[in-house]
């Protein structure tokens, strides 16, 4: 079956089971014949894209097409993530190591190359190509534009982003992601802001400081304590063991106490 062919009998499946806007492309040969278990699997996204099939594979290369794996929520692209396993037969064991291998998805560029070799001196060639379906473009082909309509292009292929940076399109523009300490167009400008250093013997100030202050403020608080309770209470001088008279400075009001012994004689 021809590129052609492949190519229009998937657009078929995936009208009515995918919403999927780009395919991915896969080409894989061997150095001699065997047979091996492919899986493309999406471990970080809640859609658990996963295919997994058997190939019998030789030096002639078999193709193959795929839905689009969607966008990751820990990246900002979609990766792809495959491992490959060779076997004894169909139904048999594994015999060999399994491969695995990580790609961010660049849609639109040229083909993957990736070749595997197993410890038995077997090698798995593989080849990799991922592109929007008609009329879609961006990223993560995430943007649709008609025939005939003048739509935003996705400049990041010839943007130089810089020190890790990533280019992203929004459908609008193309701009530089920087990482974080770098700024500019291409995230090439490195920040000059730092924090102020603290030296030693500002800690000490700063700490000798805070101790006056509390000392102060508790020895004020001690005063004030003193004052209120020597002022609280005004008591007369005892006479013959009694006080005859206690001022009462809550109420202002003058209190006298008459000794049992006065009651008693004026009866």
């Amino acid at each position: 079956m021809n590129r052609t062919l492949y190519y229009v009998s998937f657009l078929l499946l995936l009208t009515q089971y995918c919403s999927s806007t780009g395919v991915l492309w896969l080409r894989v040969s061997s150095s001699k014949d065997v047979v091996a278990r492919m899986e493309l699997l999406d471990r970080e996204n809640s859609s658990r894209y996963g295919i997994s099939f058997d190939l019998q594979m030789d030096p002639k290369y078999h193709e193959f097409v795929f839905p689009f794996p969607p966008p990751s929520s820990k990246s900002v692209l979609p990766v792809l993530e495959y491992t490959i396993q060779m076997m004894k037969s169909r139904d048999g064991d594994f015999v060999g190591q399994k491969f695995s291998t990580r790609l961010p998805v660049l849609v639109n560029e040229p083909w993957i190359h990736k070749t595997v070799t197993d410890k038995i001196g077997i090698s798995i060639f593989l080849s990799i190509r991922f592109e929007c379906l008609p009329n879609y473009y961006g990223s993560k082909c995430q943007f649709y534009c008609t025939n005939g309509e003048n739509c935003p292009k996705d400049e990041c292929k010839g943007k130089k982003c810089q020190n890790n940076s990533q280019c992203l399109f929004n459908g609008t523009n193309s701009k530089c992601i920087c990482q974080a300490g770098y700024s500019g167009e291409f995230c090439e400008i490195k920040s000059t802001n730092s924090p102020i250093p603290i030296s030693t013997d500002n800690v000490i100030l700063f700490t000798l400081l805070v101790l006056f202050i509390f000392l102060f403020m508790v020895t004020i608080a001690m005063v004030i304590t003193f004052t209120s309770r020597k002022s609280l209470r005004k008591v007369s001088e005892p006479v013959d063991g009694y006080y005859y008279g206690k001022y009462h400075l809550e109420s202002g009001k003058l209190q006298i106490l008459t000794p049992p012994h006065g009651i008693f004689a004026s009866l």
